[in-house]
């Protein structure tokens, strides 16, 4: 009894715990892709309006230095809703730094040299710290990045975890309780039955 009793109660958490750990694995992977997402729109945005500028160059409005000089007036001004937003050359040089923040270091204007070079657009960083999506504007050798903090998505995943990790334990005590006071009373039969049957 006791045996078939333990296969019971494994057979009730661990599918519970399964479910739980794929549920936060979603969610994690969810959130994640959505901001990546919004990094990526920002970019291509960004993309846009230096194609917008340089339209002014090919039509002969503006000479190139001012139609750069106009597209940086614009990457300005959309900096501010995307503070991570920086522009880059292929020496690489940083020719504008994201918004109140430090300079984008080195190994990142590498890293996105390397991927506009391959791909033309993409993304660079490791998942779990800091992650950016680059696009390469090939008429004037520029490339366009913006980055997105992922560290805190692992702190949210870590509360989601605790907080249904709590729920989930105090659901398996209650049951495991009332399954042990079963038990009880079920073994507590059993052996008086098997008394009776010996006398």
């Amino acid at each position: 009894f006791a045996a078939k009793a333990l296969i019971i109660s494994l057979s009730f958490m661990l599918p519970l715990l399964g479910l739980l750990g794929w549920t936060l694995h979603n969610q994690a992977q969810q959130a994640l892709q959505a901001r990546l997402d919004a990094v990526r729109q920002h970019v291509q945005m960004a993309h846009g309006l230096l194609a917008w500028a340089q339209t002014q160059e090919l039509q002969g409005t503006l000479p190139r230095a001012q139609a750069q000089q106009l597209a940086l007036g614009a990457l300005q001004a959309l900096r501010h809703d995307d503070k991570s937003l920086w522009l880059q050359d292929l020496q690489p040089r940083l020719l504008m730094q994201p918004a109140g923040t430090a300079a984008v270091d080195a190994p990142r204007l590498q890293q996105a040299l390397a991927v506009a070079r391959a791909d033309g657009q993409g993304l660079v960083g490791e998942p779990g710290a800091k992650m950016a999506y680059v696009m390469a504007f090939e008429p004037w050798g520029w490339i366009v990045g913006s980055g997105v903090h992922t560290a805190d998505l692992r702190q949210a995943i870590w509360r989601d975890v605790a907080r249904h990790g709590g729920i989930v334990a105090l659901a398996i005590a209650l049951t495991g309780y009332l399954f042990l006071s079963f038990y009880r009373v079920m073994n507590g039969g059993l052996r008086e039955t098997q008394r009776q049957r010996d006398h």
